[in-house]
């Protein structure tokens, strides 16, 4: 005797209909997962070394954060370059002397 599923709309379907019922089930409940992931509260990562791929992902973070700070009021109209002035070490201690 055939077991009956807890699905109801798995009930009188062929074996390719099933299986692309549990797919689609599979992937919304992946999805829905995924959602829900960024509710949840994360371990402190403090409490271990940061690995290299958080180390990069870290400093792009820190990075965008900075240019988007930085480059705000900045426009190529005022005709600047870029909107840090950089200097060179041989320059400032020229300008000591």
């Amino acid at each position: 005797m055939k077991e009956k599923t807890h699905l109801k709309a798995l009930e009188g379907k062929s074996k390719a209909e099933k299986k692309r019922i549990r797919q689609e089930y599979e992937e919304a409940k992946k999805r829905l997962e995924k959602k829900q992931s960024k509710y949840v509260t994360k371990e402190n990562k403090m409490s271990r070394p940061m690995s290299n791929k958080e180390k990069k992902k870290a400093e792009a973070k820190r990075l965008k954060r900075y240019n988007d700070r930085v480059w705000r009021g900045w426009r190529e109209s005022d005709n600047q370059v870029s909107p840090v002035k950089t200097y060179r070490l041989e320059d400032l201690k020229k300008g000591e002397d």
